[in-house]
């Protein structure tokens, strides 16, 4: 029996993202009139099924199983009549308020989705700069403690990172390179900044005033607020805030990784989440998060977790 579940567990695993794939790929094909077309169609439909996946709708449809086993005779009863008129209040709110609601978040949805890939796009050319990774998959992993303390690493290998004694419990930090992330940048082929930057932290800089833009046409999309990742775009709007003034001084290795890798990984996070039930596989980061990546990308909080 265990070997029996084991099999099913190995099978479920593998068969799952093509699964999702395939009904991705089928819900562009209701939203879309081609791969390429920015035209939406059957909306309507889709708002449909939407509402399905909303918990709201499921207890307005759960609440109204009793009637299924009422006889005629039961609505002589006032408490009967009352709860009747409640279920009539509920189908009300899912055609008058549910729906258009929905509907609404697709015109949000749309325009959200293009700015919230410029910000995937600058963080997976960033991530590229330290991995050889496919930009369009791999390069849009979120962050585990592991790969945090990597990056780390490596920025420091590149920068002279070293430290001395000092007193008797202290220590002196120095770097051989002026920023410390003053180190050129390998991967100049794929032209995201849009920007001639030598370095990465030139390249942080830009990052950082980009985002910021973006972020403030973002909150300008009407009814923006609605969707559930907008706490997501309200955090990076204030830790890129935040860094933009330490960027144009200088920045430390652990402020790259902590507000120009880790932090986007929240939106990234809360965007897959979202987005692709509105523009379906329009967004999709197309990788599958272990269960400690999902855990830190989902905090809305900025972290280190390197040892200094």
């Amino acid at each position: 029996m265990n070997k029996f579940s084991q099999m099913a567990c190995e099978r479920y695993k593998v068969f799952k993202p093509v699964v999702i794939d395939r009904l991705l790929n089928l819900y562009s094909k209701l939203l879309y009139e081609n791969h390429h077309s920015y035209t939406f169609r059957n909306q309507e439909v889709a708002a449909c099924v939407i509402c399905l996946t909303k918990k709201r709708f499921w207890l307005i449809m759960f609440s109204l199983l009793p009637t299924v086993f009422m006889s005629s005779e039961s609505l002589q009863y006032p408490l009967v009549s009352l709860y009747i008129s409640i279920n009539a209040a509920g189908i009300f709110y899912i055609v008058f308020n549910l729906y258009p609601e929905v509907k609404q978040n697709f015109r949000s949805a749309k325009q959200a989705y293009l700015l919230i890939s410029n910000i995937r796009k600058r963080r997976a050319w960033l991530y590229s700069e330290f991995f050889d990774v496919n930009f369009f998959t791999e390069a849009n992993r979120f962050l585990s403690k592991e790969k945090f303390s990597e990056i780390i690493e490596m920025l420091r290998k590149a920068n002279g990172y070293r430290t001395e004694p000092c007193g008797n419990n202290g220590k002196s930090i120095y770097y051989t390179l002026t920023p410390p992330l003053a180190i050129a940048i390998k991967n100049k082929e794929i032209n995201v900044i849009g920007y001639d930057v030598q370095t990465l932290q030139d390249a942080c800089v830009h990052i950082a005033r980009d985002n910021l833009k973006d972020i403030q046409k973002l909150k300008e999309i009407p009814n923006i607020s609605a969707l559930a990742l907008y706490d997501a775009i309200s955090y990076l709007e204030r830790e890129m805030e935040l860094i933009l003034p330490r960027a144009l001084t200088g920045l430390y290795e652990n402020d790259l990784v902590s507000y120009f890798l880790y932090a986007p990984d929240k939106l990234n996070y809360y965007a897959q989440k979202e987005l692709p039930y509105y523009v379906g596989g329009r967004f999709d980061l197309k990788f599958k998060a272990t269960k400690e990546e999902s855990m830190l990308a989902r905090e809305l909080s900025t972290k280190c977790f390197a040892c200094t």
